[in-house]
């Protein structure tokens, strides 16, 4: 089944919670069947720019100034044109006219066709043009610029590679990569998948989401939690997973991250291991490497963390508002590069005023309260909640606690 012209507009996307895998499978193999990948040189594109007077009576149509190859003097021969109203309506273009018209300004065309082009395109095509943050505003003036340096003696020649998504007769550049960029299909994740459930049996697909700078999932592993429940006869449920991640678009590389569930739908990031899309080696070895290092470096510490939280169950606080202080401090948790003095602060508080003065509490629960923080605190951007899951993961570690005379009690470290 192909795509329709809404999975190219820019905001398009897709997500499922407590999905198949096989629901998951269907849309990567959808994404991969609408993908196409064109090597050509810059100086064979020529650069289009949507003009802000359209004709309003024919609003189907779209006119647009054309930037030739630069004259001896390095200016560019600017043109005046047009697609009319019915070659764009004909093959669906409607919403993508309008998506042109009020906010992505340039097309390209490359051997006779048209490509609508991807806001995010113009952040890899910047690092080929070696140009700043500017260079992803779309204007007259960037473009014009933009045209000149596609066709001059510098980079006019450089071998790029196109990642164009397509539907029906409709096509778009999500990205332009060197030369040196290697295709690796969405499919790839779906292999991750196939050899996860070898690793540890029924994999569980927790949810799942694609756009068109990542395609990502989140896998939990049912069965290796029921051996370490089994085995640890830890208070709470804690499922091991991996969260996966692909993009073509530039802005991640092949990823496995360990993953670990929480009290309910809290997420605790671990390690993280990846693979750039490039070099000589193909997209087979890419995954099969990927695997490998995953395998050393994150699968074989799933036991690490209910071994540390049985450790932690038998530890008494006899301060648990100085545990919290402390926790929050070694974790450094406030520091801008990470969540910052005023969210550090409202976390902070929220985590000391739910402490019942009536109750004796282990480090095993100081330690609980933070890890289920990623599903307790809400209003956080996603970046943001990302440091967050990543923070928390650390506090089984922490060098927090310190016994005392009485083996029985513990005294915070100061």
């Amino acid at each position: 089944m192909g795509m329709n012209e809404n999975f190219l507009l820019d905001s398009w996307e897709e997500s499922k919670y407590d999905d198949s895998i096989e629901g998951f499978r269907k849309m990567i193999e959808r994404m991969d069947e609408g993908t196409k990948y064109i090597k050509t040189q810059l100086n064979r594109v020529d650069v289009l720019h949507v003009m802000n007077n359209q004709d309003e009576e024919n609003p189907g149509s779209l006119r647009f100034f054309r930037f030739g190859p630069p004259t001896e003097e390095g200016c560019a021969n600017v043109h005046v044109g047009g697609f009319t109203q019915k070659s764009l309506l004909e093959k669906g273009a409607e919403e993508l006219v309008t998506e042109a018209k009020r906010s992505n300004n340039t097309i390209f065309r490359l051997m006779g066709k048209t490509y609508f082009t991807d806001y995010y395109a113009f952040r890899t095509l910047a690092q080929i043009l070696e140009r700043g943050k500017e260079f992803l505003e779309p204007r007259f003036s960037r473009d014009y610029a933009m045209s000149i340096d596609m066709h001059g003696n510098t980079y006019g020649t450089k071998e790029v590679t196109f990642v164009v998504r397509k539907a029906g007769d409709l096509s778009k550049v999500y990205a332009v990569h060197s030369g040196q960029y290697v295709p690796v299909k969405q499919a790839a994740l779906l292999e991750i998948c196939d050899k996860l459930s070898e690793y540890f049996g029924k994999v569980k697909m927790n949810w799942w989401q694609i756009n068109h700078q990542f395609s990502t999932a989140i896998l939990t592993f049912p069965e290796k939690a029921e051996e370490i429940a089994d085995f640890y006869k830890l208070p709470d449920k804690f499922v091991p997973g991996v969260r996966i991640c692909i993009s073509d678009t530039g802005r991640s590389s092949l990823t496995i991250e360990g993953n670990w569930q929480v009290a309910q739908n809290s997420y605790n990031r671990t390690k993280k291991v990846s693979k750039k899309h490039a070099g000589k080696n193909d997209e087979k070895t890419l995954v099969q490497d990927l695997l490998i290092e995953a395998e050393q470096q994150i699968f074989s510490e799933f036991a690490a963390l209910p071994k540390q939280l049985s450790i932690l169950l038998n530890i008494n606080v006899s301060d648990p508002v100085a545990a919290i202080e402390e926790t929050v401090k070694k974790l450094g948790m406030g520091h801008e590069k990470q969540l910052g003095i005023k969210i550090t602060k409202k976390i902070k508080e929220q985590l000391i005023a739910s402490l019942n003065p009536n109750l004796y509490y282990t480090a095993y629960d100081i330690t609980m309260m933070f890890l289920s923080l990623p599903s307790c605190i809400y209003g956080l951007k996603e970046s943001a909640l990302e440091k967050l899951e990543r923070l928390v993961s650390k506090v089984p570690w922490l060098d927090v606690y310190a016994a005392t005379d009485n083996d029985d009690d513990i005294l915070i470290v100061s």
